[in-house]
């Protein structure tokens, strides 16, 4: 394993240039990469983590999920890797801060950063991934302060709080209840981290939320700024306990953060007073004292909340001072050098009165924010390229709203926004239509491969809906057009020759490339039919062939392969049938010529095993019957005269002798005998002659003893006796009186006289 140092080379391509920093679960350095010439980020995994085989699956699985992320405020994640001995994955390097670094910071300084991050998400959701933990730390403030989202869909793996988090994710002050008990993973899990996320920028500490448990503590900058009650009510509902209970549309979140960031811009009020909700929603505005007493602490999420008590004598004071908070405008205009005579009258108005212009002030600042949420969904969309001058109106028309509502004219100011909000939907459903023909002209083009007229198409979709997931596809299908439609082209005219599984892998290829074009599935199906129907007319064709040639095995071969491509063909099995009868036949026939050979050379036992061999086959060949009776009969004759031949001495024997002329009798009856016959039936004729031949044998003793030979009878005693024998082994005895008796045996062959052989008692009792 290498050492990780400056200078070092990662899998001979990333060469570390500085450490960024260090955790519980690896390393992360700026690298150069040495392939593409540009500055990375590499996050190199400890070595023990290195070696968990379902860990690197795992993350490799992640890197292919979150590799599909392409959002200006998402850090790309490039590649898994695994080289010298290490495991990392190489991202995009973003230099920048922390987004923790705007805590306690002005709210509309932070929900410039928020609202972006929240597109981001939205983004993400709508490719099926989810990040599972959204936190200050997982997000970078790029040099131009744009807000990038890191270590999506790894930071859940590689989270050092709790270790690993393979089912859930996070870190545990932004974790879901949800995400506590251990549910899989959902975009609600990271609707409520962005609401923590947001409570802590604002109030400098995470928020206390338990399952099942209360909603968090209202939100109260530390620093005093005012926070807009809408931006509480929102972050009330991101931070609800049931999954059920929070936005589903992070589009409309983002709307919603968008028009309080317009709130928090716009609000003027000076450090001693803070804008609160009451239980209606309605903004009031409740002094605070801000002078710094003895006992004096910041608000902490953690310490008892003792604002519903304020709010209870608030309310007391509100039917008394309900005045005021009309008065207030009228201060607000003295100071911009409104002349005197209006608050005045308007301190005079009836209760009634000023009741009914809270409400209509109320359902003025309701038709704005309604405005506000269709005017930011439109400069989203890009509504000053398509339509300008019918924007300018509706906004002309807005400001006229805005002088009436600071003219207290909230009815009119109201139906003025409602007025400019039905123009805003008019330009909506304008561009709704406009990204429908954008989105049709990029599918025609795509099929009609056309790449710069589909580019052409999808660049207005994406100004049209930036994010909108089939522009964005369609722009990715575009760039690669022209290498889809020379592929298609190869593919067609490598099926017009014939080459079917070049076609197929071709279009296979396509299909790789652009998933989504049309037909290459069933173009893929019907090439599978003709590779199968090329492939089982080559191996029948090979099979009939070997069978005409007479190669019965490698016929047998081919109609198997046959078979195997088309295992509902009969072909194939008849095929098979043909050639294990017709090496059936052959071998038979082969046999029988081999039985024959060994005949007419007369080895008649090698001619025996040929035809049994036969039989086993096919015990019905009658010729194979009658050749092994007749040559099995040949055998035993040849058997008998070669064991005589063999063995001279046997037929000295008159029981031999008698069967030796059987064998020379049954020989002489055998018709056209061979050669072999011939000359066993000549020696055996020879030795039968010998056989039968005396031969003169001479006998020596001392005339005491008393002589006997066996199959010939008593001799008596002599000095010398000669006497007339065939040949064959003879046993002669002596006996003597007062002597041991002795016994001797001797053999007399054909063709010479035989002795003298001496037979006397010479060892005394």
């Amino acid at each position: 394993m290498t050492e990780l140092v400056p200078g070092r080379a990662l899998a001979s391509r990333f060469e570390l240039r500085r450490l960024l920093g260090r955790g519980g679960m690896g390393q992360v350095w700026q690298a150069h990469d040495l392939e593409l010439g540009e500055q990375v980020a590499v996050k190199v995994l400890n070595p023990e983590l290195a070696a968990d085989a379902d860990m690197l699956e795992l993350l490799r699985h992640e890197c292919r999920q979150a590799r599909r992320l392409v959002h200006p405020n998402i850090v790309r994640i490039y590649d898994f890797h695994s080289a010298d001995g290490h495991a990392f994955i190489s991202m995009e390097f973003v230099e920048g801060g922390e987004l923790g670094q705007l805590r306690d910071g002005r709210p509309a300084e932070i929900l410039e950063k928020v609202v972006p991050l929240v597109s981001a998400l939205a983004y993400a959701h709508g490719q099926g991934i989810v990040h599972r933990d959204v936190k200050p730390s997982n997000v970078i403030l790029d040099r131009e302060g744009m807000p990038r989202l890191v270590d999506f869909g790894i930071a859940a793996l590689l989270t050092s709080e709790r270790g690993l988090q393979l089912s859930g994710g996070g870190s545990p002050l932004s974790m879901s209840p949800e995400q506590r008990a251990g549910l899989p993973p959902s975009p609600a899990d990271d609707v409520f981290a962005l609401g923590v996320l947001i409570y802590e920028l604002i109030t400098g500490f995470p928020p206390e939320v338990e399952k099942d448990g209360p909603p968090p503590a209202q939100m109260r900058s530390r620093a005093n700024y005012a926070i807009p009650a809408r931006l509480q009510a929102l972050v009330t509902r991101l931070l609800a306990a049931e999954a059920a209970w929070r936005p589903t549309d992070l589009v409309q979140v983002g709307s919603e953060l968008e028009a309080a960031l317009q709130e928090s811009r716009n609000l003027t009020l000076p450090p001693q007073v803070e804008v609160v909700a009451t239980t209606d929603e309605a903004e009031e505005i409740v002094p605070v004292s801000h002078q710094p007493t003895a006992t004096a602490r910041p608000h902490r999420p953690d310490a008892p909340d003792r604002r519903p008590l304020l709010w209870v004598a608030g309310a007391i004071l509100v039917m008394a001072l309900i005045g005021v908070v009309f008065v207030l405008p009228g201060y607000v205009d003295r100071e911009r050098g409104a002349d005197t005579t209006a608050s005045t009258e308007r301190a005079a108005r009836t209760q009634a009165e000023l009741q009914q212009l809270a409400a209509e002030k109320a359902q003025a600042d309701e038709a704005r924010q309604r405005f506000e949420a269709l005017k930011a969904d439109l400069v989203h969309r890009g509504v000053d390229e398509w339509g300008p001058a019918d924007f300018r109106d509706v906004l002309a028309m807005a400001d006229a709203a805005g002088k009436a509502y600071e003219s207290a004219q909230y009815e009119t100011a109201r139906e003025t926004l409602v007025e400019a909000s039905q123009g805003l939907e008019a330009l909506g459903r304008r561009a709704t239509e406009l990204l429908e023909a954008a989105l049709q002209r990029g599918a025609a083009a795509l099929e009609e491969g056309r790449r710069e007229a589909a580019e052409s198409a999808f660049d207005a979709a994406l100004r049209l809906d930036p994010g909108n997931e089939i522009a964005t596809r369609g722009l990715e299908r575009a760039g690669k057009i022209d290498q889809v439609f020379a592929l298609l082209a190869k593919a067609r005219r490598l099926e017009e020759e014939g080459e079917f599984e070049g076609a197929r892998n071709t279009y296979r290829e396509v299909a790789t490339l652009d998933p989504l074009v049309e037909g290459t599935e069933t173009a893929v199906q019907r090439l599978n039919g003709k590779i199968i129907d090329q492939r089982y007319q080559a191996a029948m064709s090979r099979a009939f062939a070997a069978l005409s040639a007479e190669q019965y095995e490698d016929a047998i071969g081919a109609f198997r392969e046959a078979a195997r491509i088309r295992p509902s063909a009969s072909e194939p099995g008849e095929g098979i049938a043909r050639a294990q009868e017709a090496s059936r036949v052959s071998r038979i026939a082969a046999a029988r010529l081999r039985a024959e050979a060994f005949e007419r050379d007369e080895r008649w036992k090698e001619a025996v095993e040929v035809y049994q061999s036969i039989l086993a086959d096919d015990p019905g060949v009658a010729f194979a019957q009658a050749g092994a009776r007749s040559a099995a009969v040949r055998a035993s004759l040849d058997a008998r005269l070669e064991g005589l031949i063999a063995d001279p001495e046997r037929i000295y024997s008159d029981r031999v002798q008698q069967a030796a002329r059987a064998a020379v009798s049954e020989a002489a009856a055998i018709p056209d005998p061979g050669p072999r016959l011939l000359r066993q039936v000549s020696r055996v004729e020879t030795l039968l002659a010998e056989a039968a031949r005396p031969v003169r044998v001479t006998l020596r003793s001392d005339n005491e003893t008393e002589i006997t030979l066996y199959r010939v009878g008593r001799l008596g005693t002599f000095e010398q006796f000669e006497l007339e024998l065939r040949p064959g082994t003879y046993t002669v005895t002596g006996t003597r009186r007062g002597y041991r008796d002795v016994r001797q045996q001797f053999t007399i062959k054909p063709g010479a006289p035989a002795g003298p052989f001496t037979i006397r008692c010479e060892e005394p009792i």
